[in-house]
């Protein structure tokens, strides 16, 4: 399952929280507009709101969080979506494990915030 495989990545490191888990685009849009997180972990496919719209969404309502994509489809077209929706990168879920804690970080590094 790989929503426990990335709560065990997250959990193994102190720096970061898990502060919301959302089962469909709509509520993960919910989640963020109220708990202004840091970071969202957004699967690109979602029921009920796709993660892209997701993204977009989020990002309108609190522009200083940082998303990182999911995909286990075409993560080109994927990524290119995403990207455009306002996430920071893609990961495939296969490289989930190792590749989610240090895309986080970096997403949350490039953040700008007003000065």
């Amino acid at each position: 399952q790989v929503r426990k495989v990335l709560r065990e990545v997250i959990e193994m490191h102190d720096v970061l929280k898990i502060v919301g888990e959302a089962i469909n685009g709509e509520e993960a849009v919910l989640f963020a507009t109220k708990l202004k997180p840091a970071a969202v972990i957004m699967d690109v496919h979602l029921p009920v709101l796709n993660g892209v719209p997701a993204t977009a969404l989020i990002k309108r309502n609190n522009p200083f969080t940082a998303i990182v994509g999911l995909t286990a489809g075409d993560p080109h077209e994927d990524e290119k979506a995403m990207i455009i929706a306002g996430a920071a990168a893609v990961i495939n879920k296969s490289d989930a494990f190792q590749a989610l804690y240090p895309a986080i970080l970096n997403a949350i590094k490039q953040i700008k915030y007003p000065v």
